[in-house]
């Protein structure tokens, strides 16, 4: 495991890969909400030389969005 992953890990930071995972939503759907005012969804941050999203940022949007039961069937 390499000191980013560890690190991500550390702050609470998810990957592509994770976060759509935990909304239910493939990776394209990540990248295109994340370009759409109104989705709202939450920036990225950058931890290194990689990029990632936090992890209670993302469950308070889901909680705001009312896509609670979206998460619950994704985790």
């Amino acid at each position: 495991m390499s000191n980013n992953t560890k690190l991500f890990q550390k702050l609470g930071v998810l990957t592509a890969l994770e976060t759509a995972e935990l909304v239910g939503i493939s990776r394209a759907t990540l990248y295109r909400w994340e370009g759409t005012p109104d989705v709202k969804f939450p920036p990225r941050v950058r931890v290194g030389n990689r990029t990632g999203w936090k992890k209670d940022a993302i469950m308070e949007w889901i909680s705001g969005m009312g896509l609670a039961e979206v998460s619950q069937n994704a985790s």
